[in-house]
């Protein structure tokens, strides 16, 4: 009997020891799960499982803070400690193992915090007055310069507006924390109100005070003798105005005086034509119907004649005041003029026109060419009759014909249609055509023998030159360049000779500033027995102005001096600008007129640095070298 408990007793306890070794580990150990930056940290790591296995404890995943180790005892226990040198939070995984079989195991996991530093915050300039610009709170921190978020109301962006606003003042900062809080107020700004003494003019309705803020235009309310109600009657009133702005605060005092009724004086009819009668402007009041006396350039009488006249209308009611100004126009009357005898017979003598007025009798200006002199020679010639009248005007014109004699007589040639208006040449062109549509006119010769054109007002030697590039073989050219005269010469026909002339090609050799912009062509013509009168065309130089250009810019974003650009360059057509780096690349080009360089190369910033450029501008009118300097 006692065997067989025994042998129970036995197999029980081979049991419990099989289920032991079965076991895994485990921790019994509470993970420690803050700590602080600078402070000693200690996690001690216990864990139970039977003696006879090994043991080991191994960090499976997460992150160890800087500072912070894991060691193994190799008994079951182990230890994290350090100093922390970063903040954070971190994930740690440990496992407890058996060193023989890796299943046996258990898991610990939990998160470690490292708390920051701490830090003080102190808020500064609390208290302001409005002045238009946004107003920041100043900041310093213990320790020094760490960096702070700063709100207002919960916005980033500080306040411009006189008002109170909540601040928060938040360290960021990878080991810091720290904040302060605080109201910032923003004290309205003082103005200035004046009033003054106002008058006005009794209407029926309520008359308004006005007053004057500094700064200008802020809102106002008024009071009158203590009410809001502006007054209607005649009297003195009591004026206060009190800003009225979210930003500004003031106030100012005046007077408001109404005072008796002033009538309104309105002319009309100011306009008119000279008929030969008396005429007079209209006249209406408000009030209407009160009694006027109206002048005209200080004479009741009013006026007849075409001219110009300073009207005053003065009400002369016992009740009202007022008066108004104003200038009557009576315009000249438009005359009629017809022109006749406009085609003559050449004889020797002046042809002038016939020239009959509607009305009758009216005095006529009457040019031939611009000149008021009839003309003699064969011809046409432009008539301008004007009329010169104190009381008409009207003009007309025509053209006058006088035909030639019997061929083989004395004629003098005659040159017309040449342009009226100014040649314009450009600095740095090719040579321009002086006429384009020159007529030769000589009734008793078909050939003409020479021609002379020579530039007669502001010649310069070795600047103006005139040059023959026609191609007929009857004519040669000779340019004497002491006199700045080009004679034609040879016999051929008069439309040759007009080709010829067609053909003559101006040009000016200097170039940059200048006083000398107007230079005048005189053009004459000989049939070998006579000459013609001479004709004249203005020639008008276009000076190309010198290029400005700056030789250092600060492209930042300030506003001043931003960019690389050119003073003139507006007046040239064809622009080549280049610039190179120091290494002979092409960093920036424009070939337009609104070059501006912001010292940028595909869209990044160049460094500060001399760069060489080139400037060509209308194929070599002006040509610029030289170097330009960035500066940050």
């Amino acid at each position: 009997m006692r065997l067989v408990i025994y042998i129970g007793i036995m197999i029980g306890s081979l049991a419990l020891s099989f289920r032991t070794l079965a076991q895994s580990p485990k921790f019994t150990s509470i993970p420690v799960e803050e700590g602080a930056l600078g402070e000693h940290y200690e996690y001690n790591i216990t864990t139970d499982g039977w003696w006879f296995f090994a043991r080991e404890i191994v960090m499976t995943d997460g992150e160890l803070p800087d500072g912070i180790e894991l060691e193994d005892f190799g008994n079951g226990t182990g230890k994290l400690s350090g100093t922390p040198e970063e903040a954070g939070s971190f994930f740690i995984e440990l496992t407890v193992r058996r060193v023989s079989n890796h299943s046996q195991n258990d898991v610990q996991s939990f998160t470690l915090t490292i708390d920051k530093y701490e830090a003080s915050v102190t808020l500064h300039d609390l208290n302001t007055t409005y002045d238009g610009d946004a107003h920041e709170v100043k900041v310093t921190t213990s320790p020094e310069g760490l960096d702070v978020e700063i709100t207002y109301n919960e916005s980033s962006a500080a306040p411009t507006d006189a008002g109170s606003y909540h601040v928060e003042a938040t360290v960021d900062d990878d080991n810091y924390a720290g904040s302060a809080t605080g109201t910032l107020v923003i004290n309205k700004a003082p103005a200035d109100v004046t009033v003054g003494t106002i008058r006005k003019s009794y209407n029926g309705n309520p008359q308004h005070a006005t007053a004057t803020t500094t700064p200008a235009g802020l809102d106002l309310s008024f009071t009158y003798n203590g009410s809001s109600e502006p007054p209607t009657n005649i009297g003195s009133y009591n004026v206060k105005a009190t800003v009225n702005d979210k930003n500004y605060t003031g106030s100012g005092t005046g007077t408001l005086i109404i005072e008796e009724g002033a009538a309104n004086v309105t002319l009309s009819a100011l306009n008119t034509i000279y008929n030969g009668s008396q005429q007079s402007a209209k006249v209406t009041t408000s009030p209407p119907g009160l009694s006027v006396d109206v002048t005209y350039n200080g004479s009741p009488s009013a006026p007849i004649d075409a001219g110009s006249y300073t009207v005053k209308a003065t009400i002369t009611e016992p009740n009202y005041s007022g008066s108004a100004t104003g200038t009557m126009v009576i315009s000249k009357a438009t005359a009629s003029i017809a022109l006749n005898n406009l085609t003559a017979t050449y004889d020797g003598n002046p042809k002038a026109v016939a020239v009959t007025t509607t009305p009758d009798g009216l005095n006529v200006e009457v040019t031939y060419n611009g000149i008021s002199a009839p003309p003699v020679d064969p011809g046409e010639y432009t008539v301008e009759a004007v009329i010169r009248e104190a009381n008409y005007k009207g003009q007309t014109s025509g053209k006058l014909t006088i035909k030639g004699g019997e061929p083989g007589g004395d004629n003098r040639p005659v040159i017309t249609n040449l342009e009226k208006h100014a040649l314009f040449y450009d600095q740095g062109d090719a040579g321009r055509p002086i006429t384009e549509s020159v007529i030769i006119n000589d009734f008793d010769d078909t050939h003409i023998y020479s021609a002379t054109i020579v530039i007669d007002k502001n010649y310069i030697d070795g600047e103006d030159r005139l040059e023959y590039n026609g191609s007929s073989e009857q004519i040669t050219a000779e340019f004497i360049a002491s006199e700045g005269t080009l004679v034609l010469s040879g016999m051929d026909t008069r439309s040759n000779y007009e080709v010829a002339l067609a053909n003559v090609l101006y040009s000016n050799s200097f170039m940059g500033e200048t006083q000398v912009t107007q230079k005048r062509l005189k053009l004459t013509v000989s049939d070998s027995v006579n000459t013609s009168l001479p004709a004249h065309r203005d020639i008008n130089i276009y000076v190309l102005p010198e290029l400005n250009i700056v030789n250092a810019f600060t492209p930042n974003g300030d506003g001043v001096n931003d960019h690389w650009n050119f003073v003139n360059l507006e007046a040239y057509t064809i622009v080549a600008i280049s610039v190179y780096n120091k290494h002979g690349q092409k960093v920036y080009s424009c070939i337009d007129r609104d070059c501006a360089w912001d010292g940028t190369h595909r869209g990044k910033e160049l460094p500060a640095d001399a760069y060489f450029y080139t400037i060509d501008l209308d194929n070599g009118k002006r040509k610029y070298e030289g170097v330009v300097t960035i500066l940050r």
